[in-house]
């Protein structure tokens, strides 16, 4: 950081450091199914995220670091669980949708050094969405939406980090509850 005689800020300086080399292999699939029944439509979607390895190697001849399932807090990469599934169940009748949305995360290890416990759970959190369309009955186009997001109040798992938990992948705030007007024009 560099300032000028009256203390005035000139110049900040960042220092950035990258990996020598990175390669990451993993697999993506997802799948939706949908039918229309007498009581309405009903829909069904999951996406997988697998990763099979995060190679990370910090300088020319170093060794290679797996970080696959790892915080990777020794070395440069980040925390990265091996598998997440994102996965739904949808309801839609005239005005009327209702959607659940389940969230997971694999356990992982926690590379920290000096800690005595190396394993982070796994986590599984569910959303809940009613939506009503408002169309005909106020103006095109206008919905009203309530919702919650970790409905079941789940903590994320205990890791022995700077804050009790992973903050690159786990979210501290607990439920959420949310209501919202939309109105395209």
């Amino acid at each position: 950081m560099q300032r000028d005689a009256l203390g005035n800020l000139q110049l900040v300086g960042i220092n950035f450091i990258n990996a020598s080399a990175l390669e990451t292999k993993g697999i993506d699939a997802s799948a939706t199914y949908a039918i229309e029944t007498g009581i309405g439509r009903f829909d069904l979607n999951a996406a997988w995220n697998h990763i099979i390895n995060y190679r990370i190697q910090i300088a020319p001849g170093s060794a290679v670091i797996d970080g696959a399932g790892s915080v990777n807090f020794n070395n440069l990469g980040r925390s990265l669980p091996r598998d997440r599934v994102e996965y739904g169940a949808g309801w839609t009748s005239g005005r009327h949708t209702v959607n659940v949305l389940g969230h997971y995360v694999s356990s992982y290890i926690n590379d920290r050094s000096g800690i005595t416990q190396t394993h982070i759970k796994s986590w599984n959190t569910f959303d809940l969405q009613y939506m009503l369309s408002l169309d005909d009955l106020i103006s095109q186009n206008s919905s009203v939406t309530i919702g919650a997001i970790n409905v079941a109040d789940r903590d994320p798992p205990a890791a022995q980090l700077n804050l009790g938990y992973d903050p690159i992948v786990h979210d501290p705030r607990g439920r959420v509850l949310y209501v919202a007007v939309n109105q395209k024009f």
